[in-house]
């Protein structure tokens, strides 16, 4: 990355110096300081990393504790981690994938995401999953 656009200092230094894990977890926090819009996605993106068992980081925070929107995003991080292709192994079935964030519910995950998550049909995700670069609607969803 060349360009010093809109990204604060802090982001910088980071991309630049491959600064520690731990000044990662500052760049939510700058950001939604520097640029106040951004305030309430910034949260989420420094929580969503949150156990709900509170066992997870970077706060310690547990249940009601997490903002919902970062439990919300965490479920869909993690499905979206397994069931995309990695470096190291190739995407899992969404089976796979559904059955890891059943098993984690009331530890890792929110109890009552995970219930909503179930609910929906599989096929959701997987045409989520297959246009996520491209430009459409949810209103174009054909199980939604």
């Amino acid at each position: 990355m060349i360009s010093r656009g809109w990204l604060a200092p802090p982001v910088l230094t980071l991309i630049f110096t491959g600064n520690r894990r731990a000044d990662a977890l500052q760049i939510p926090k700058n950001i939604g300081k520097d640029l106040a819009y951004l305030s309430d996605a910034a949260e989420i993106v420094l929580a969503h990393q949150e156990f709900y068992d509170g066992t997870g980081y970077p706060r310690g925070l547990r249940g009601e504790g997490i903002p919902l929107g970062a439990r919300i995003f965490a479920v869909a991080d993690a499905l979206d981690a397994m069931i995309s292709d990695r470096p190291y192994r190739r995407a899992l079935p969404i089976s796979h994938a559904r059955e890891e964030i059943k098993r984690c519910a009331g530890t890792q995950f929110d109890p009552a995401v995970v219930k909503v998550f179930l609910s929906m049909p599989d096929t959701l995700w997987v045409e989520l999953h297959e246009n996520i670069s491209a430009p459409f609607r949810l209103s174009q969803l054909k199980d939604l």
